[in-house]
């Protein structure tokens, strides 16, 4: 009986081995690091050729030194407590961008269902000095503080990129301990 259970068992701990190695190299694809916060309040990843630089734990910048390609992290308190719903930042930030940069247009905005606490949109516009820019923004409202997370870039990196913007943002994780 022993001599049997032993080749199930050594096969048993071979598969476990196995799906954790396999488990492991999924979490970080190749060419990508992932950025955790100090605090554990999210995560994300990054390709490997960028530099984070972070002043304080509720803002992290994260860039290529040869290369138009933005990351920014925002955590800022909320102004008034409320329900955690994500539409009425985007709205304002919307408002905003309409004000400030001429021939702002929404090219992608996500259909935040009700009452959800996470949404982004994709923006393109010039700034004032005539640059033209696409963002991706993202936010995450939690009970005391919002998270915003943009991803910024010119037109044509931004398209010539768009998988890794969209791994980067898909990546984004808000953890255990949330926003606070």
């Amino acid at each position: 009986m022993v001599k049997r259970a032993l080749p199930s068992m050594i096969g048993v701990v071979l598969c476990a081995a196995i799906a954790l190695i396999a488990s492991y190299a999924c979490a970080t694809d190749a060419g990508y690091t992932q950025y955790r916060d100090p605090l554990g309040r999210f995560a994300f990843d990054y390709p490997s050729t960028m530099e984070v630089r972070s002043t304080n734990p509720d803002q992290v910048s994260i860039f290529h030194p040869s290369a138009s390609l933005r990351i920014s992290v925002f955590v800022e308190k909320r102004a008034r407590r409320g329900e955690a719903k994500a539409g009425p930042f985007l709205a304002s930030f919307k408002e905003r961008l309409k004000l400030d940069m001429k021939d702002a247009v929404v090219l992608d905005e996500s259909e935040a269902q009700k009452g959800s606490d996470s949404g982004h949109l994709v923006c393109a516009f010039k700034d004032r000095r005539g640059l033209e820019h696409v963002q991706l923004v993202h936010y995450v409202v939690g009970e005391d503080k919002v998270l915003q997370m943009i991803i910024s870039d010119r037109p044509s990196g931004f398209a010539n990129l768009e998988p890794v913007i969209r791994k980067v943002h898909g990546s984004l994780q808000i953890l255990g301990r949330g926003l606070k």
